[in-house]
């Protein structure tokens, strides 16, 4: 059994949902739990007087450093020089100012205009590493001057930096992540009891479950939520709407919805939500079928009913299908529990940490006779708790594995909370690698099902299918999602294991897009044909004890449903004319010559069709059979597409046409892409192989620009940009501009978020989009998160407004954030801006008052509204006349464009005569939001050498900030580097206008993206891409 000291740690660990895959789905409302209490973490040792925390700079990273080379599970992993560099690597990511260079023992470190050396040497253990990192910090925040929330920021990028070589899921969790985490691995939690999901940019109720206080309420299906406790749910992400609907057990939650013609208020108390893990039924020859979703605090429990509920009345069950796809894991004692009831002894699990090796074995007491069948089906999701149960099934030899390789996920992570900085963060490490019986790892390798099934799709496009390409499966699996990390070297030894030598089993899905018929009786889970091959699996070795037998049997069964397969495979593609005979899984070993280039051999538009054509010879004496090519690249779009051909007789050539395309979006790039050609199943290496080079000419793109204001004027409202029109809410009154004129928010008004954008391109946009968020919680209320701007034409300009609602109880000391995004979603070229709007309490209202005033000696500053906290948008020079509209409080308002006001404080102004002859005001050299402009010089898009030069010139009206070149070499495992950095000394004049660069950029064979970002005096950025192809 697991040693005390194992099981409390695990359990610790285990109760925080750390024992899942790193993408684990979150089904909505109905999901999560709180912790208990006595299972919130481990025994915290108390380090902070022995490490003296509240003596250090950066406590935090003292005490990360320390706390992972005290308990990390693998302490062979721990390499101090290695993970120095990579905090210093990721520094320079997360912090566009910062640049580190690592030669020998020494990183020269530059921080905007400063640099400086640090030493490699003495770097022995992690809390060396952090001593070392604490001086790197320091200098970053007294270089840059940072205020304590920045300072967090980058303390917590170089912490994850210092734990990226170790594994993927040992990383620090941000205050936010620390809360967004939450807790989904107990089957009762404080909520209201209702699936949700993102539509139309709100949040609708997909179910509520029967008996919650969701229904109780009176919440419906199909509800559309509008606000939750005055929250608007205008682009809200689900799981932050989730997050906002959870909370402690007994507390009120008071949400807004529309249904149909009715605007409703329900008030919901949270209660405690039970959730079922186990959907169970009995499917033909007495085989129980169990889908277990997920690893909860009573799944074992469940599986052990459902198996007893469903046993035929003084008969016995002769088989269990344990349906775990999709199943990201969960509680490891729950998926321990699963396995016990099927087996009478042997090892459940071995757990191996820092403690060394520990096992539990199982019981004598089983739920299903001896003989029964059990059948494991899994998917390329199914992770970690789900790995330990159709792992330990396999290992055990109690039962088979049917499906797809798993996920690959076998380690425990505990959280380890902490709060040096007012808010509680936490350290999610690994604390252990679990493996099932003959210490058989999973950790990347995954289990290995004894009979992989594939599906086969036909396209509606002619010859094209889904069939045998395993890649599109293999991409969702750890070893492929982890491979560019660092840590991916650790495994490096087990990727060989993925592909495995398992019997495959190609099923006819039928068409894309469609659904194959349901069974006209029995069970909905037969209409599945995966379950149903399972099934078919389980009757067959139902009665079969001896694991020699039942692969004996497996195997021939395997043959049975392949060829019944292999012919409904044969029908569907028949009946496009390709001649498909031949014997299931014959792969001679045909002479095949393959030719493929690109129709017109000329540059391909990105965005528009090409046409791709292969050509086949066979040159050999026999008939080759199930011909068929797949392509190979790393444009996603132009990877797995399957060509199927058919049969060429000796001496014949097959030419097949297929129209491709390369996505709008891609700037100009020259690439490669594979043809590999098969006949029959593919084997190691293909028959044949060709490599095409194709030219993409990326479209113009646009450069937006925008400017923002608040209208807060009936008046001014008619004139100003107008909101999208929208059906009202039924029962709420019209959306109508209420406020006081002066352009800042107060408590209860409603206003216009006004926007001009401008394209500054010489090339239109085609379909450009205003997107926005709201940051500031209950402080505002959105009517509208989405602007359909359409077509901008070249160097003019669009307008639109969001609609805001302030709440009454707006804290006027807190100004609102908000964030604007415009783009073209065809080019994905896009600008965006986080800024704050001035909030203020209640004051003066606008007064009309037409008059003549002229600025004193002094220039006088133009503002957005009437506040110094305003975005200043001009300056007028001293003596300068002006034509004013009216005042509000001590600041005076001058037109400054159709709905919109400039502002300037009155006592800066004298009265000086007659409207109607005041100067007009200075133009603007650029709008509040306008990203600077970045000029490469030309660049040949193919180099033959290992560097190429970039060079060019930011510029910007205002000031370029600073200037970052990055490279991301070609493959999934490549990280994108940091070459280069230059900040601009200057802050005014012509000298800050404009900023040179240059950088050497390595290039790796293959297409090499190279990132130029600049940014201007307000932290806007640009990013310019540039692709060099290396023969």
């Amino acid at each position: 059994m697991l040693a005390p000291m194992v099981a409390r740690r695990l359990a610790a660990g285990l109760a925080s949902v750390l024992l899942c895959a790193c993408s684990a789905k979150d089904p909505g409302e109905a999901a999560a739990a709180a912790r208990p209490a006595e299972e919130a973490a481990a025994p915290e040792i108390d380090v902070a007087a022995r490490l003296q925390l509240d003596r250090r700079r950066f406590p935090l990273t003292v005490w990360a450093a320390y706390v992972v080379q005290q308990e990390y599970f693998d302490k062979e992993r721990i390499d101090p020089r290695e993970q120095f560099a990579e905090a210093l690597r990721h520094l320079g990511l997360n912090t566009p100012e910062f640049f580190a260079a690592v030669a020998g023992d020494t990183a020269t470190v530059t921080v905007a205009d400063f640099r400086r050396e640090f030493s490699l040497a003495g770097l022995t253990d992690l809390p060396s590493v952090a001593d070392r990192l604490e001086e790197v910090l320091a200098f970053v925040q007294d270089s840059l001057r940072l205020d304590a929330e920045a300072t967090h920021k980058v303390e917590y990028a170089a912490i994850n930096g210092m734990l990226a070589p170790l594994d993927p899921h040992t990383i620090l969790l941000t205050p936010e992540e620390h809360t967004d985490l939450g807790v989904k691995t107990r089957g009762q939690f404080g909520g209201i009891g209702a699936e949700i999901r993102e539509d139309e940019r709100r949040i609708r109720i997909v179910k509520v479950l029967p008996n919650s206080p969701a229904a109780a309420a009176g919440l419906k299906d199909g509800d559309l939520l509008l606000q939750i406790d005055k929250q608007s749910t205008v682009n809200l992400r689900s799981p932050d709407a989730q997050l906002m609907l959870r909370g402690p057990v007994d507390t009120k939650v008071t949400v807004k919805i529309q249904r149909g013609q009715e605007t409703l208020t329900l008030t919901i108390t949270r209660k405690i939500i039970r959730v079922d893990s186990v959907t169970a039924s009995l499917l033909p020859g007495k085989i129980a079928y169990l889908e277990i979703s997920t690893f909860q605090e009573n799944t074992g429990e469940q599986v052990r009913k459902a198996i007893a509920d469903l046993t035929p009345k003084g008969e016995a069950l002769r088989g269990v299908v344990l349906d775990l796809r999709d199943n990201s894991g969960g509680l490891l004692t729950q998926a321990v529990e699963v396995v016990d009831a099927l087996v009478a002894e042997g090892e459940l699990v071995i757990v191996r940490s820092a403690m060394g090796r520990e096992a539990e074995d199982a019981a004598p007491e089983v739920n299903l006779p001896a003989d029964a069948a059990v059948v494991a089906l899994i998917n390329e999701d199914s992770a970690s708790a789900a790995e330990i149960v159709s792992g330990g099934v396999k290992a055990l030899g109690r039962g088979v594995v049917v499906g797809r390789p798993s996920f690959g996920k076998g380690t425990v992570q505990l959280l380890k909370p902490q709060n040096l900085y007012g808010r509680e963060l936490a350290l999610k490490m690994t604390i252990a690698e679990y493996q099932v019986a003959g210490d058989t790892k999973i950790q990347t390798v995954g289990v290995r099902p004894d009979l992989s099934i594939y599906p086969v799709e036909l396209s509606e496009i002619v010859a094209v299918a889904n069939y045998f390409d395993t890649e599109r499966f293999e991409r969702r699996r750890e070893s492929t999602q982890v491979a560019h990390l660092p840590s991916a070297k650790h495994e490096a030894a087990f990727a060989g294991k993925a592909a495995g030598d398992e019997p495959r089993l190609r099923y006819f899905a039928g068409r894309q897009g469609t659904s194959l018929p349901r069974p006209s009786e029995g069970p909905a889970a037969m209409a599945d044909p995966e379950v149903q091959i399972a099934r078919d699996v389980a009757d067959a070795l139902a009665g079969l004890s001896d694991s020699k037998q039942r692969a004996a049997r497996l195997a021939a069964l395997t043959g049975e449903i392949a060829a019944r397969e292999d012919q409904k495979i044969a029908d569907g593609i028949a009946a496009t004319k390709i001649d498909w005979t031949g014997a299931l899984g014959a792969g001679s070993d045909p002479a095949l010559e393959l030719r493929a280039r690109v129709v017109d051999d000329k540059k391909i538009a990105a965005g528009q069709p090409f046409t791709l054509r292969v050509e086949v010879t066979n040159t050999g004496s026999e008939p080759a059979e199930r011909v068929h090519v797949i392509t190979d690249c790393l444009r996603d779009e132009l990877d797995g597409i399957e060509l199927l051909l058919g049969r060429i007789e000796p001496g014949a050539t097959v030419s097949r046409d297929v129209r491709l395309y390369v996505m709008a979006w891609h700037t100009d790039l020259v690439d490669t892409l594979r043809v590999d050609v098969h006949a029959g199943e593919p084997g190691p290496a293909p028959d044949a192989t060709a490599t095409v080079r194709f030219d993409i000419a990326g479209l113009p793109r646009p450069r937006f620009a925008y400017d923002y204001w608040i209208v807060d004027d009936p008046e001014l409202a008619t004139a100003a940009p107008q909101r999208p029109k929208s059906p009202p809410i039924p029962g709420e009154p019209p959306f109508a501009v209420k406020g006081n004129g002066d352009g800042v928010l107060q408590p209860g008004e409603q206003v216009l978020l006004a926007l001009e954008i401008r394209n500054d391109s010489g090339a239109d946009s085609s379909d450009a989009r205003a997107l926005i968020h709201n940051m500031s919680g209950a402080q505002v209320l959105l009517e509208e998160g989405f602007l359909q701007l359409g077509k901008i034409p070249a160097k003019t300009a669009v307008r639109g407004a969001f609609g805001l609602s302030v709440s009454e109880q707006a804290d006027p000391n807190k100004p609102v954030e908000l964030e604007v995004i415009v783009a073209d979603v065809v080019v994905r070229e896009s600008v965006r801006h986080k800024f704050d709007v001035p909030l203020g309490p209640p004051a003066s209202g606008f007064v009309a008052g037409p008059a003549r005033v002229v600025a004193g000696e002094e220039p006088v500053r133009l503002y957005n509204a009437a506040d110094s906290q305003a975005r200043q948008l001009a300056e007028v020079a001293g003596g300068t006349a002006l034509d004013i509209l009216g005042a509000a409080g001590g600041w005076s308002a001058v037109a400054a464009g159709p709905g919109r006001r400039a502002w300037l404080p009155s006592d800066l102004v004298k009265p000086g005569g007659a409207v109607g002859k005041g100067s007009k005001l200075p133009d603007r050299p650029a709008l509040l939001v306008q990203p600077p402009v970045i000029e490469v010089d030309p660049v040949a898009p193919v180099a033959t050498g290992d560097t190429v030069e970039i060079r060019g010139t930011a510029r910007h009206e205002g000031r370029v900030r600073d200037v970052v070149v990055a490279v991301k070499p070609p493959g999934t495992a490549q990280v994108e580097r940091k070459l280069d950095y230059r900040a601009n000394p200057a802050h005014q004049g012509a000298a800050a206008r404009s900023l040179d660069f240059a950088a050497q950029v390595p290039l790796e064979p293959g297409s090499n993206r190279i990132l130029v970002t600049a940014r201007d005096g307000d932290d806007i950025e640009a990013t310019r891409e540039v692709w060099v192809f290396r023969e």
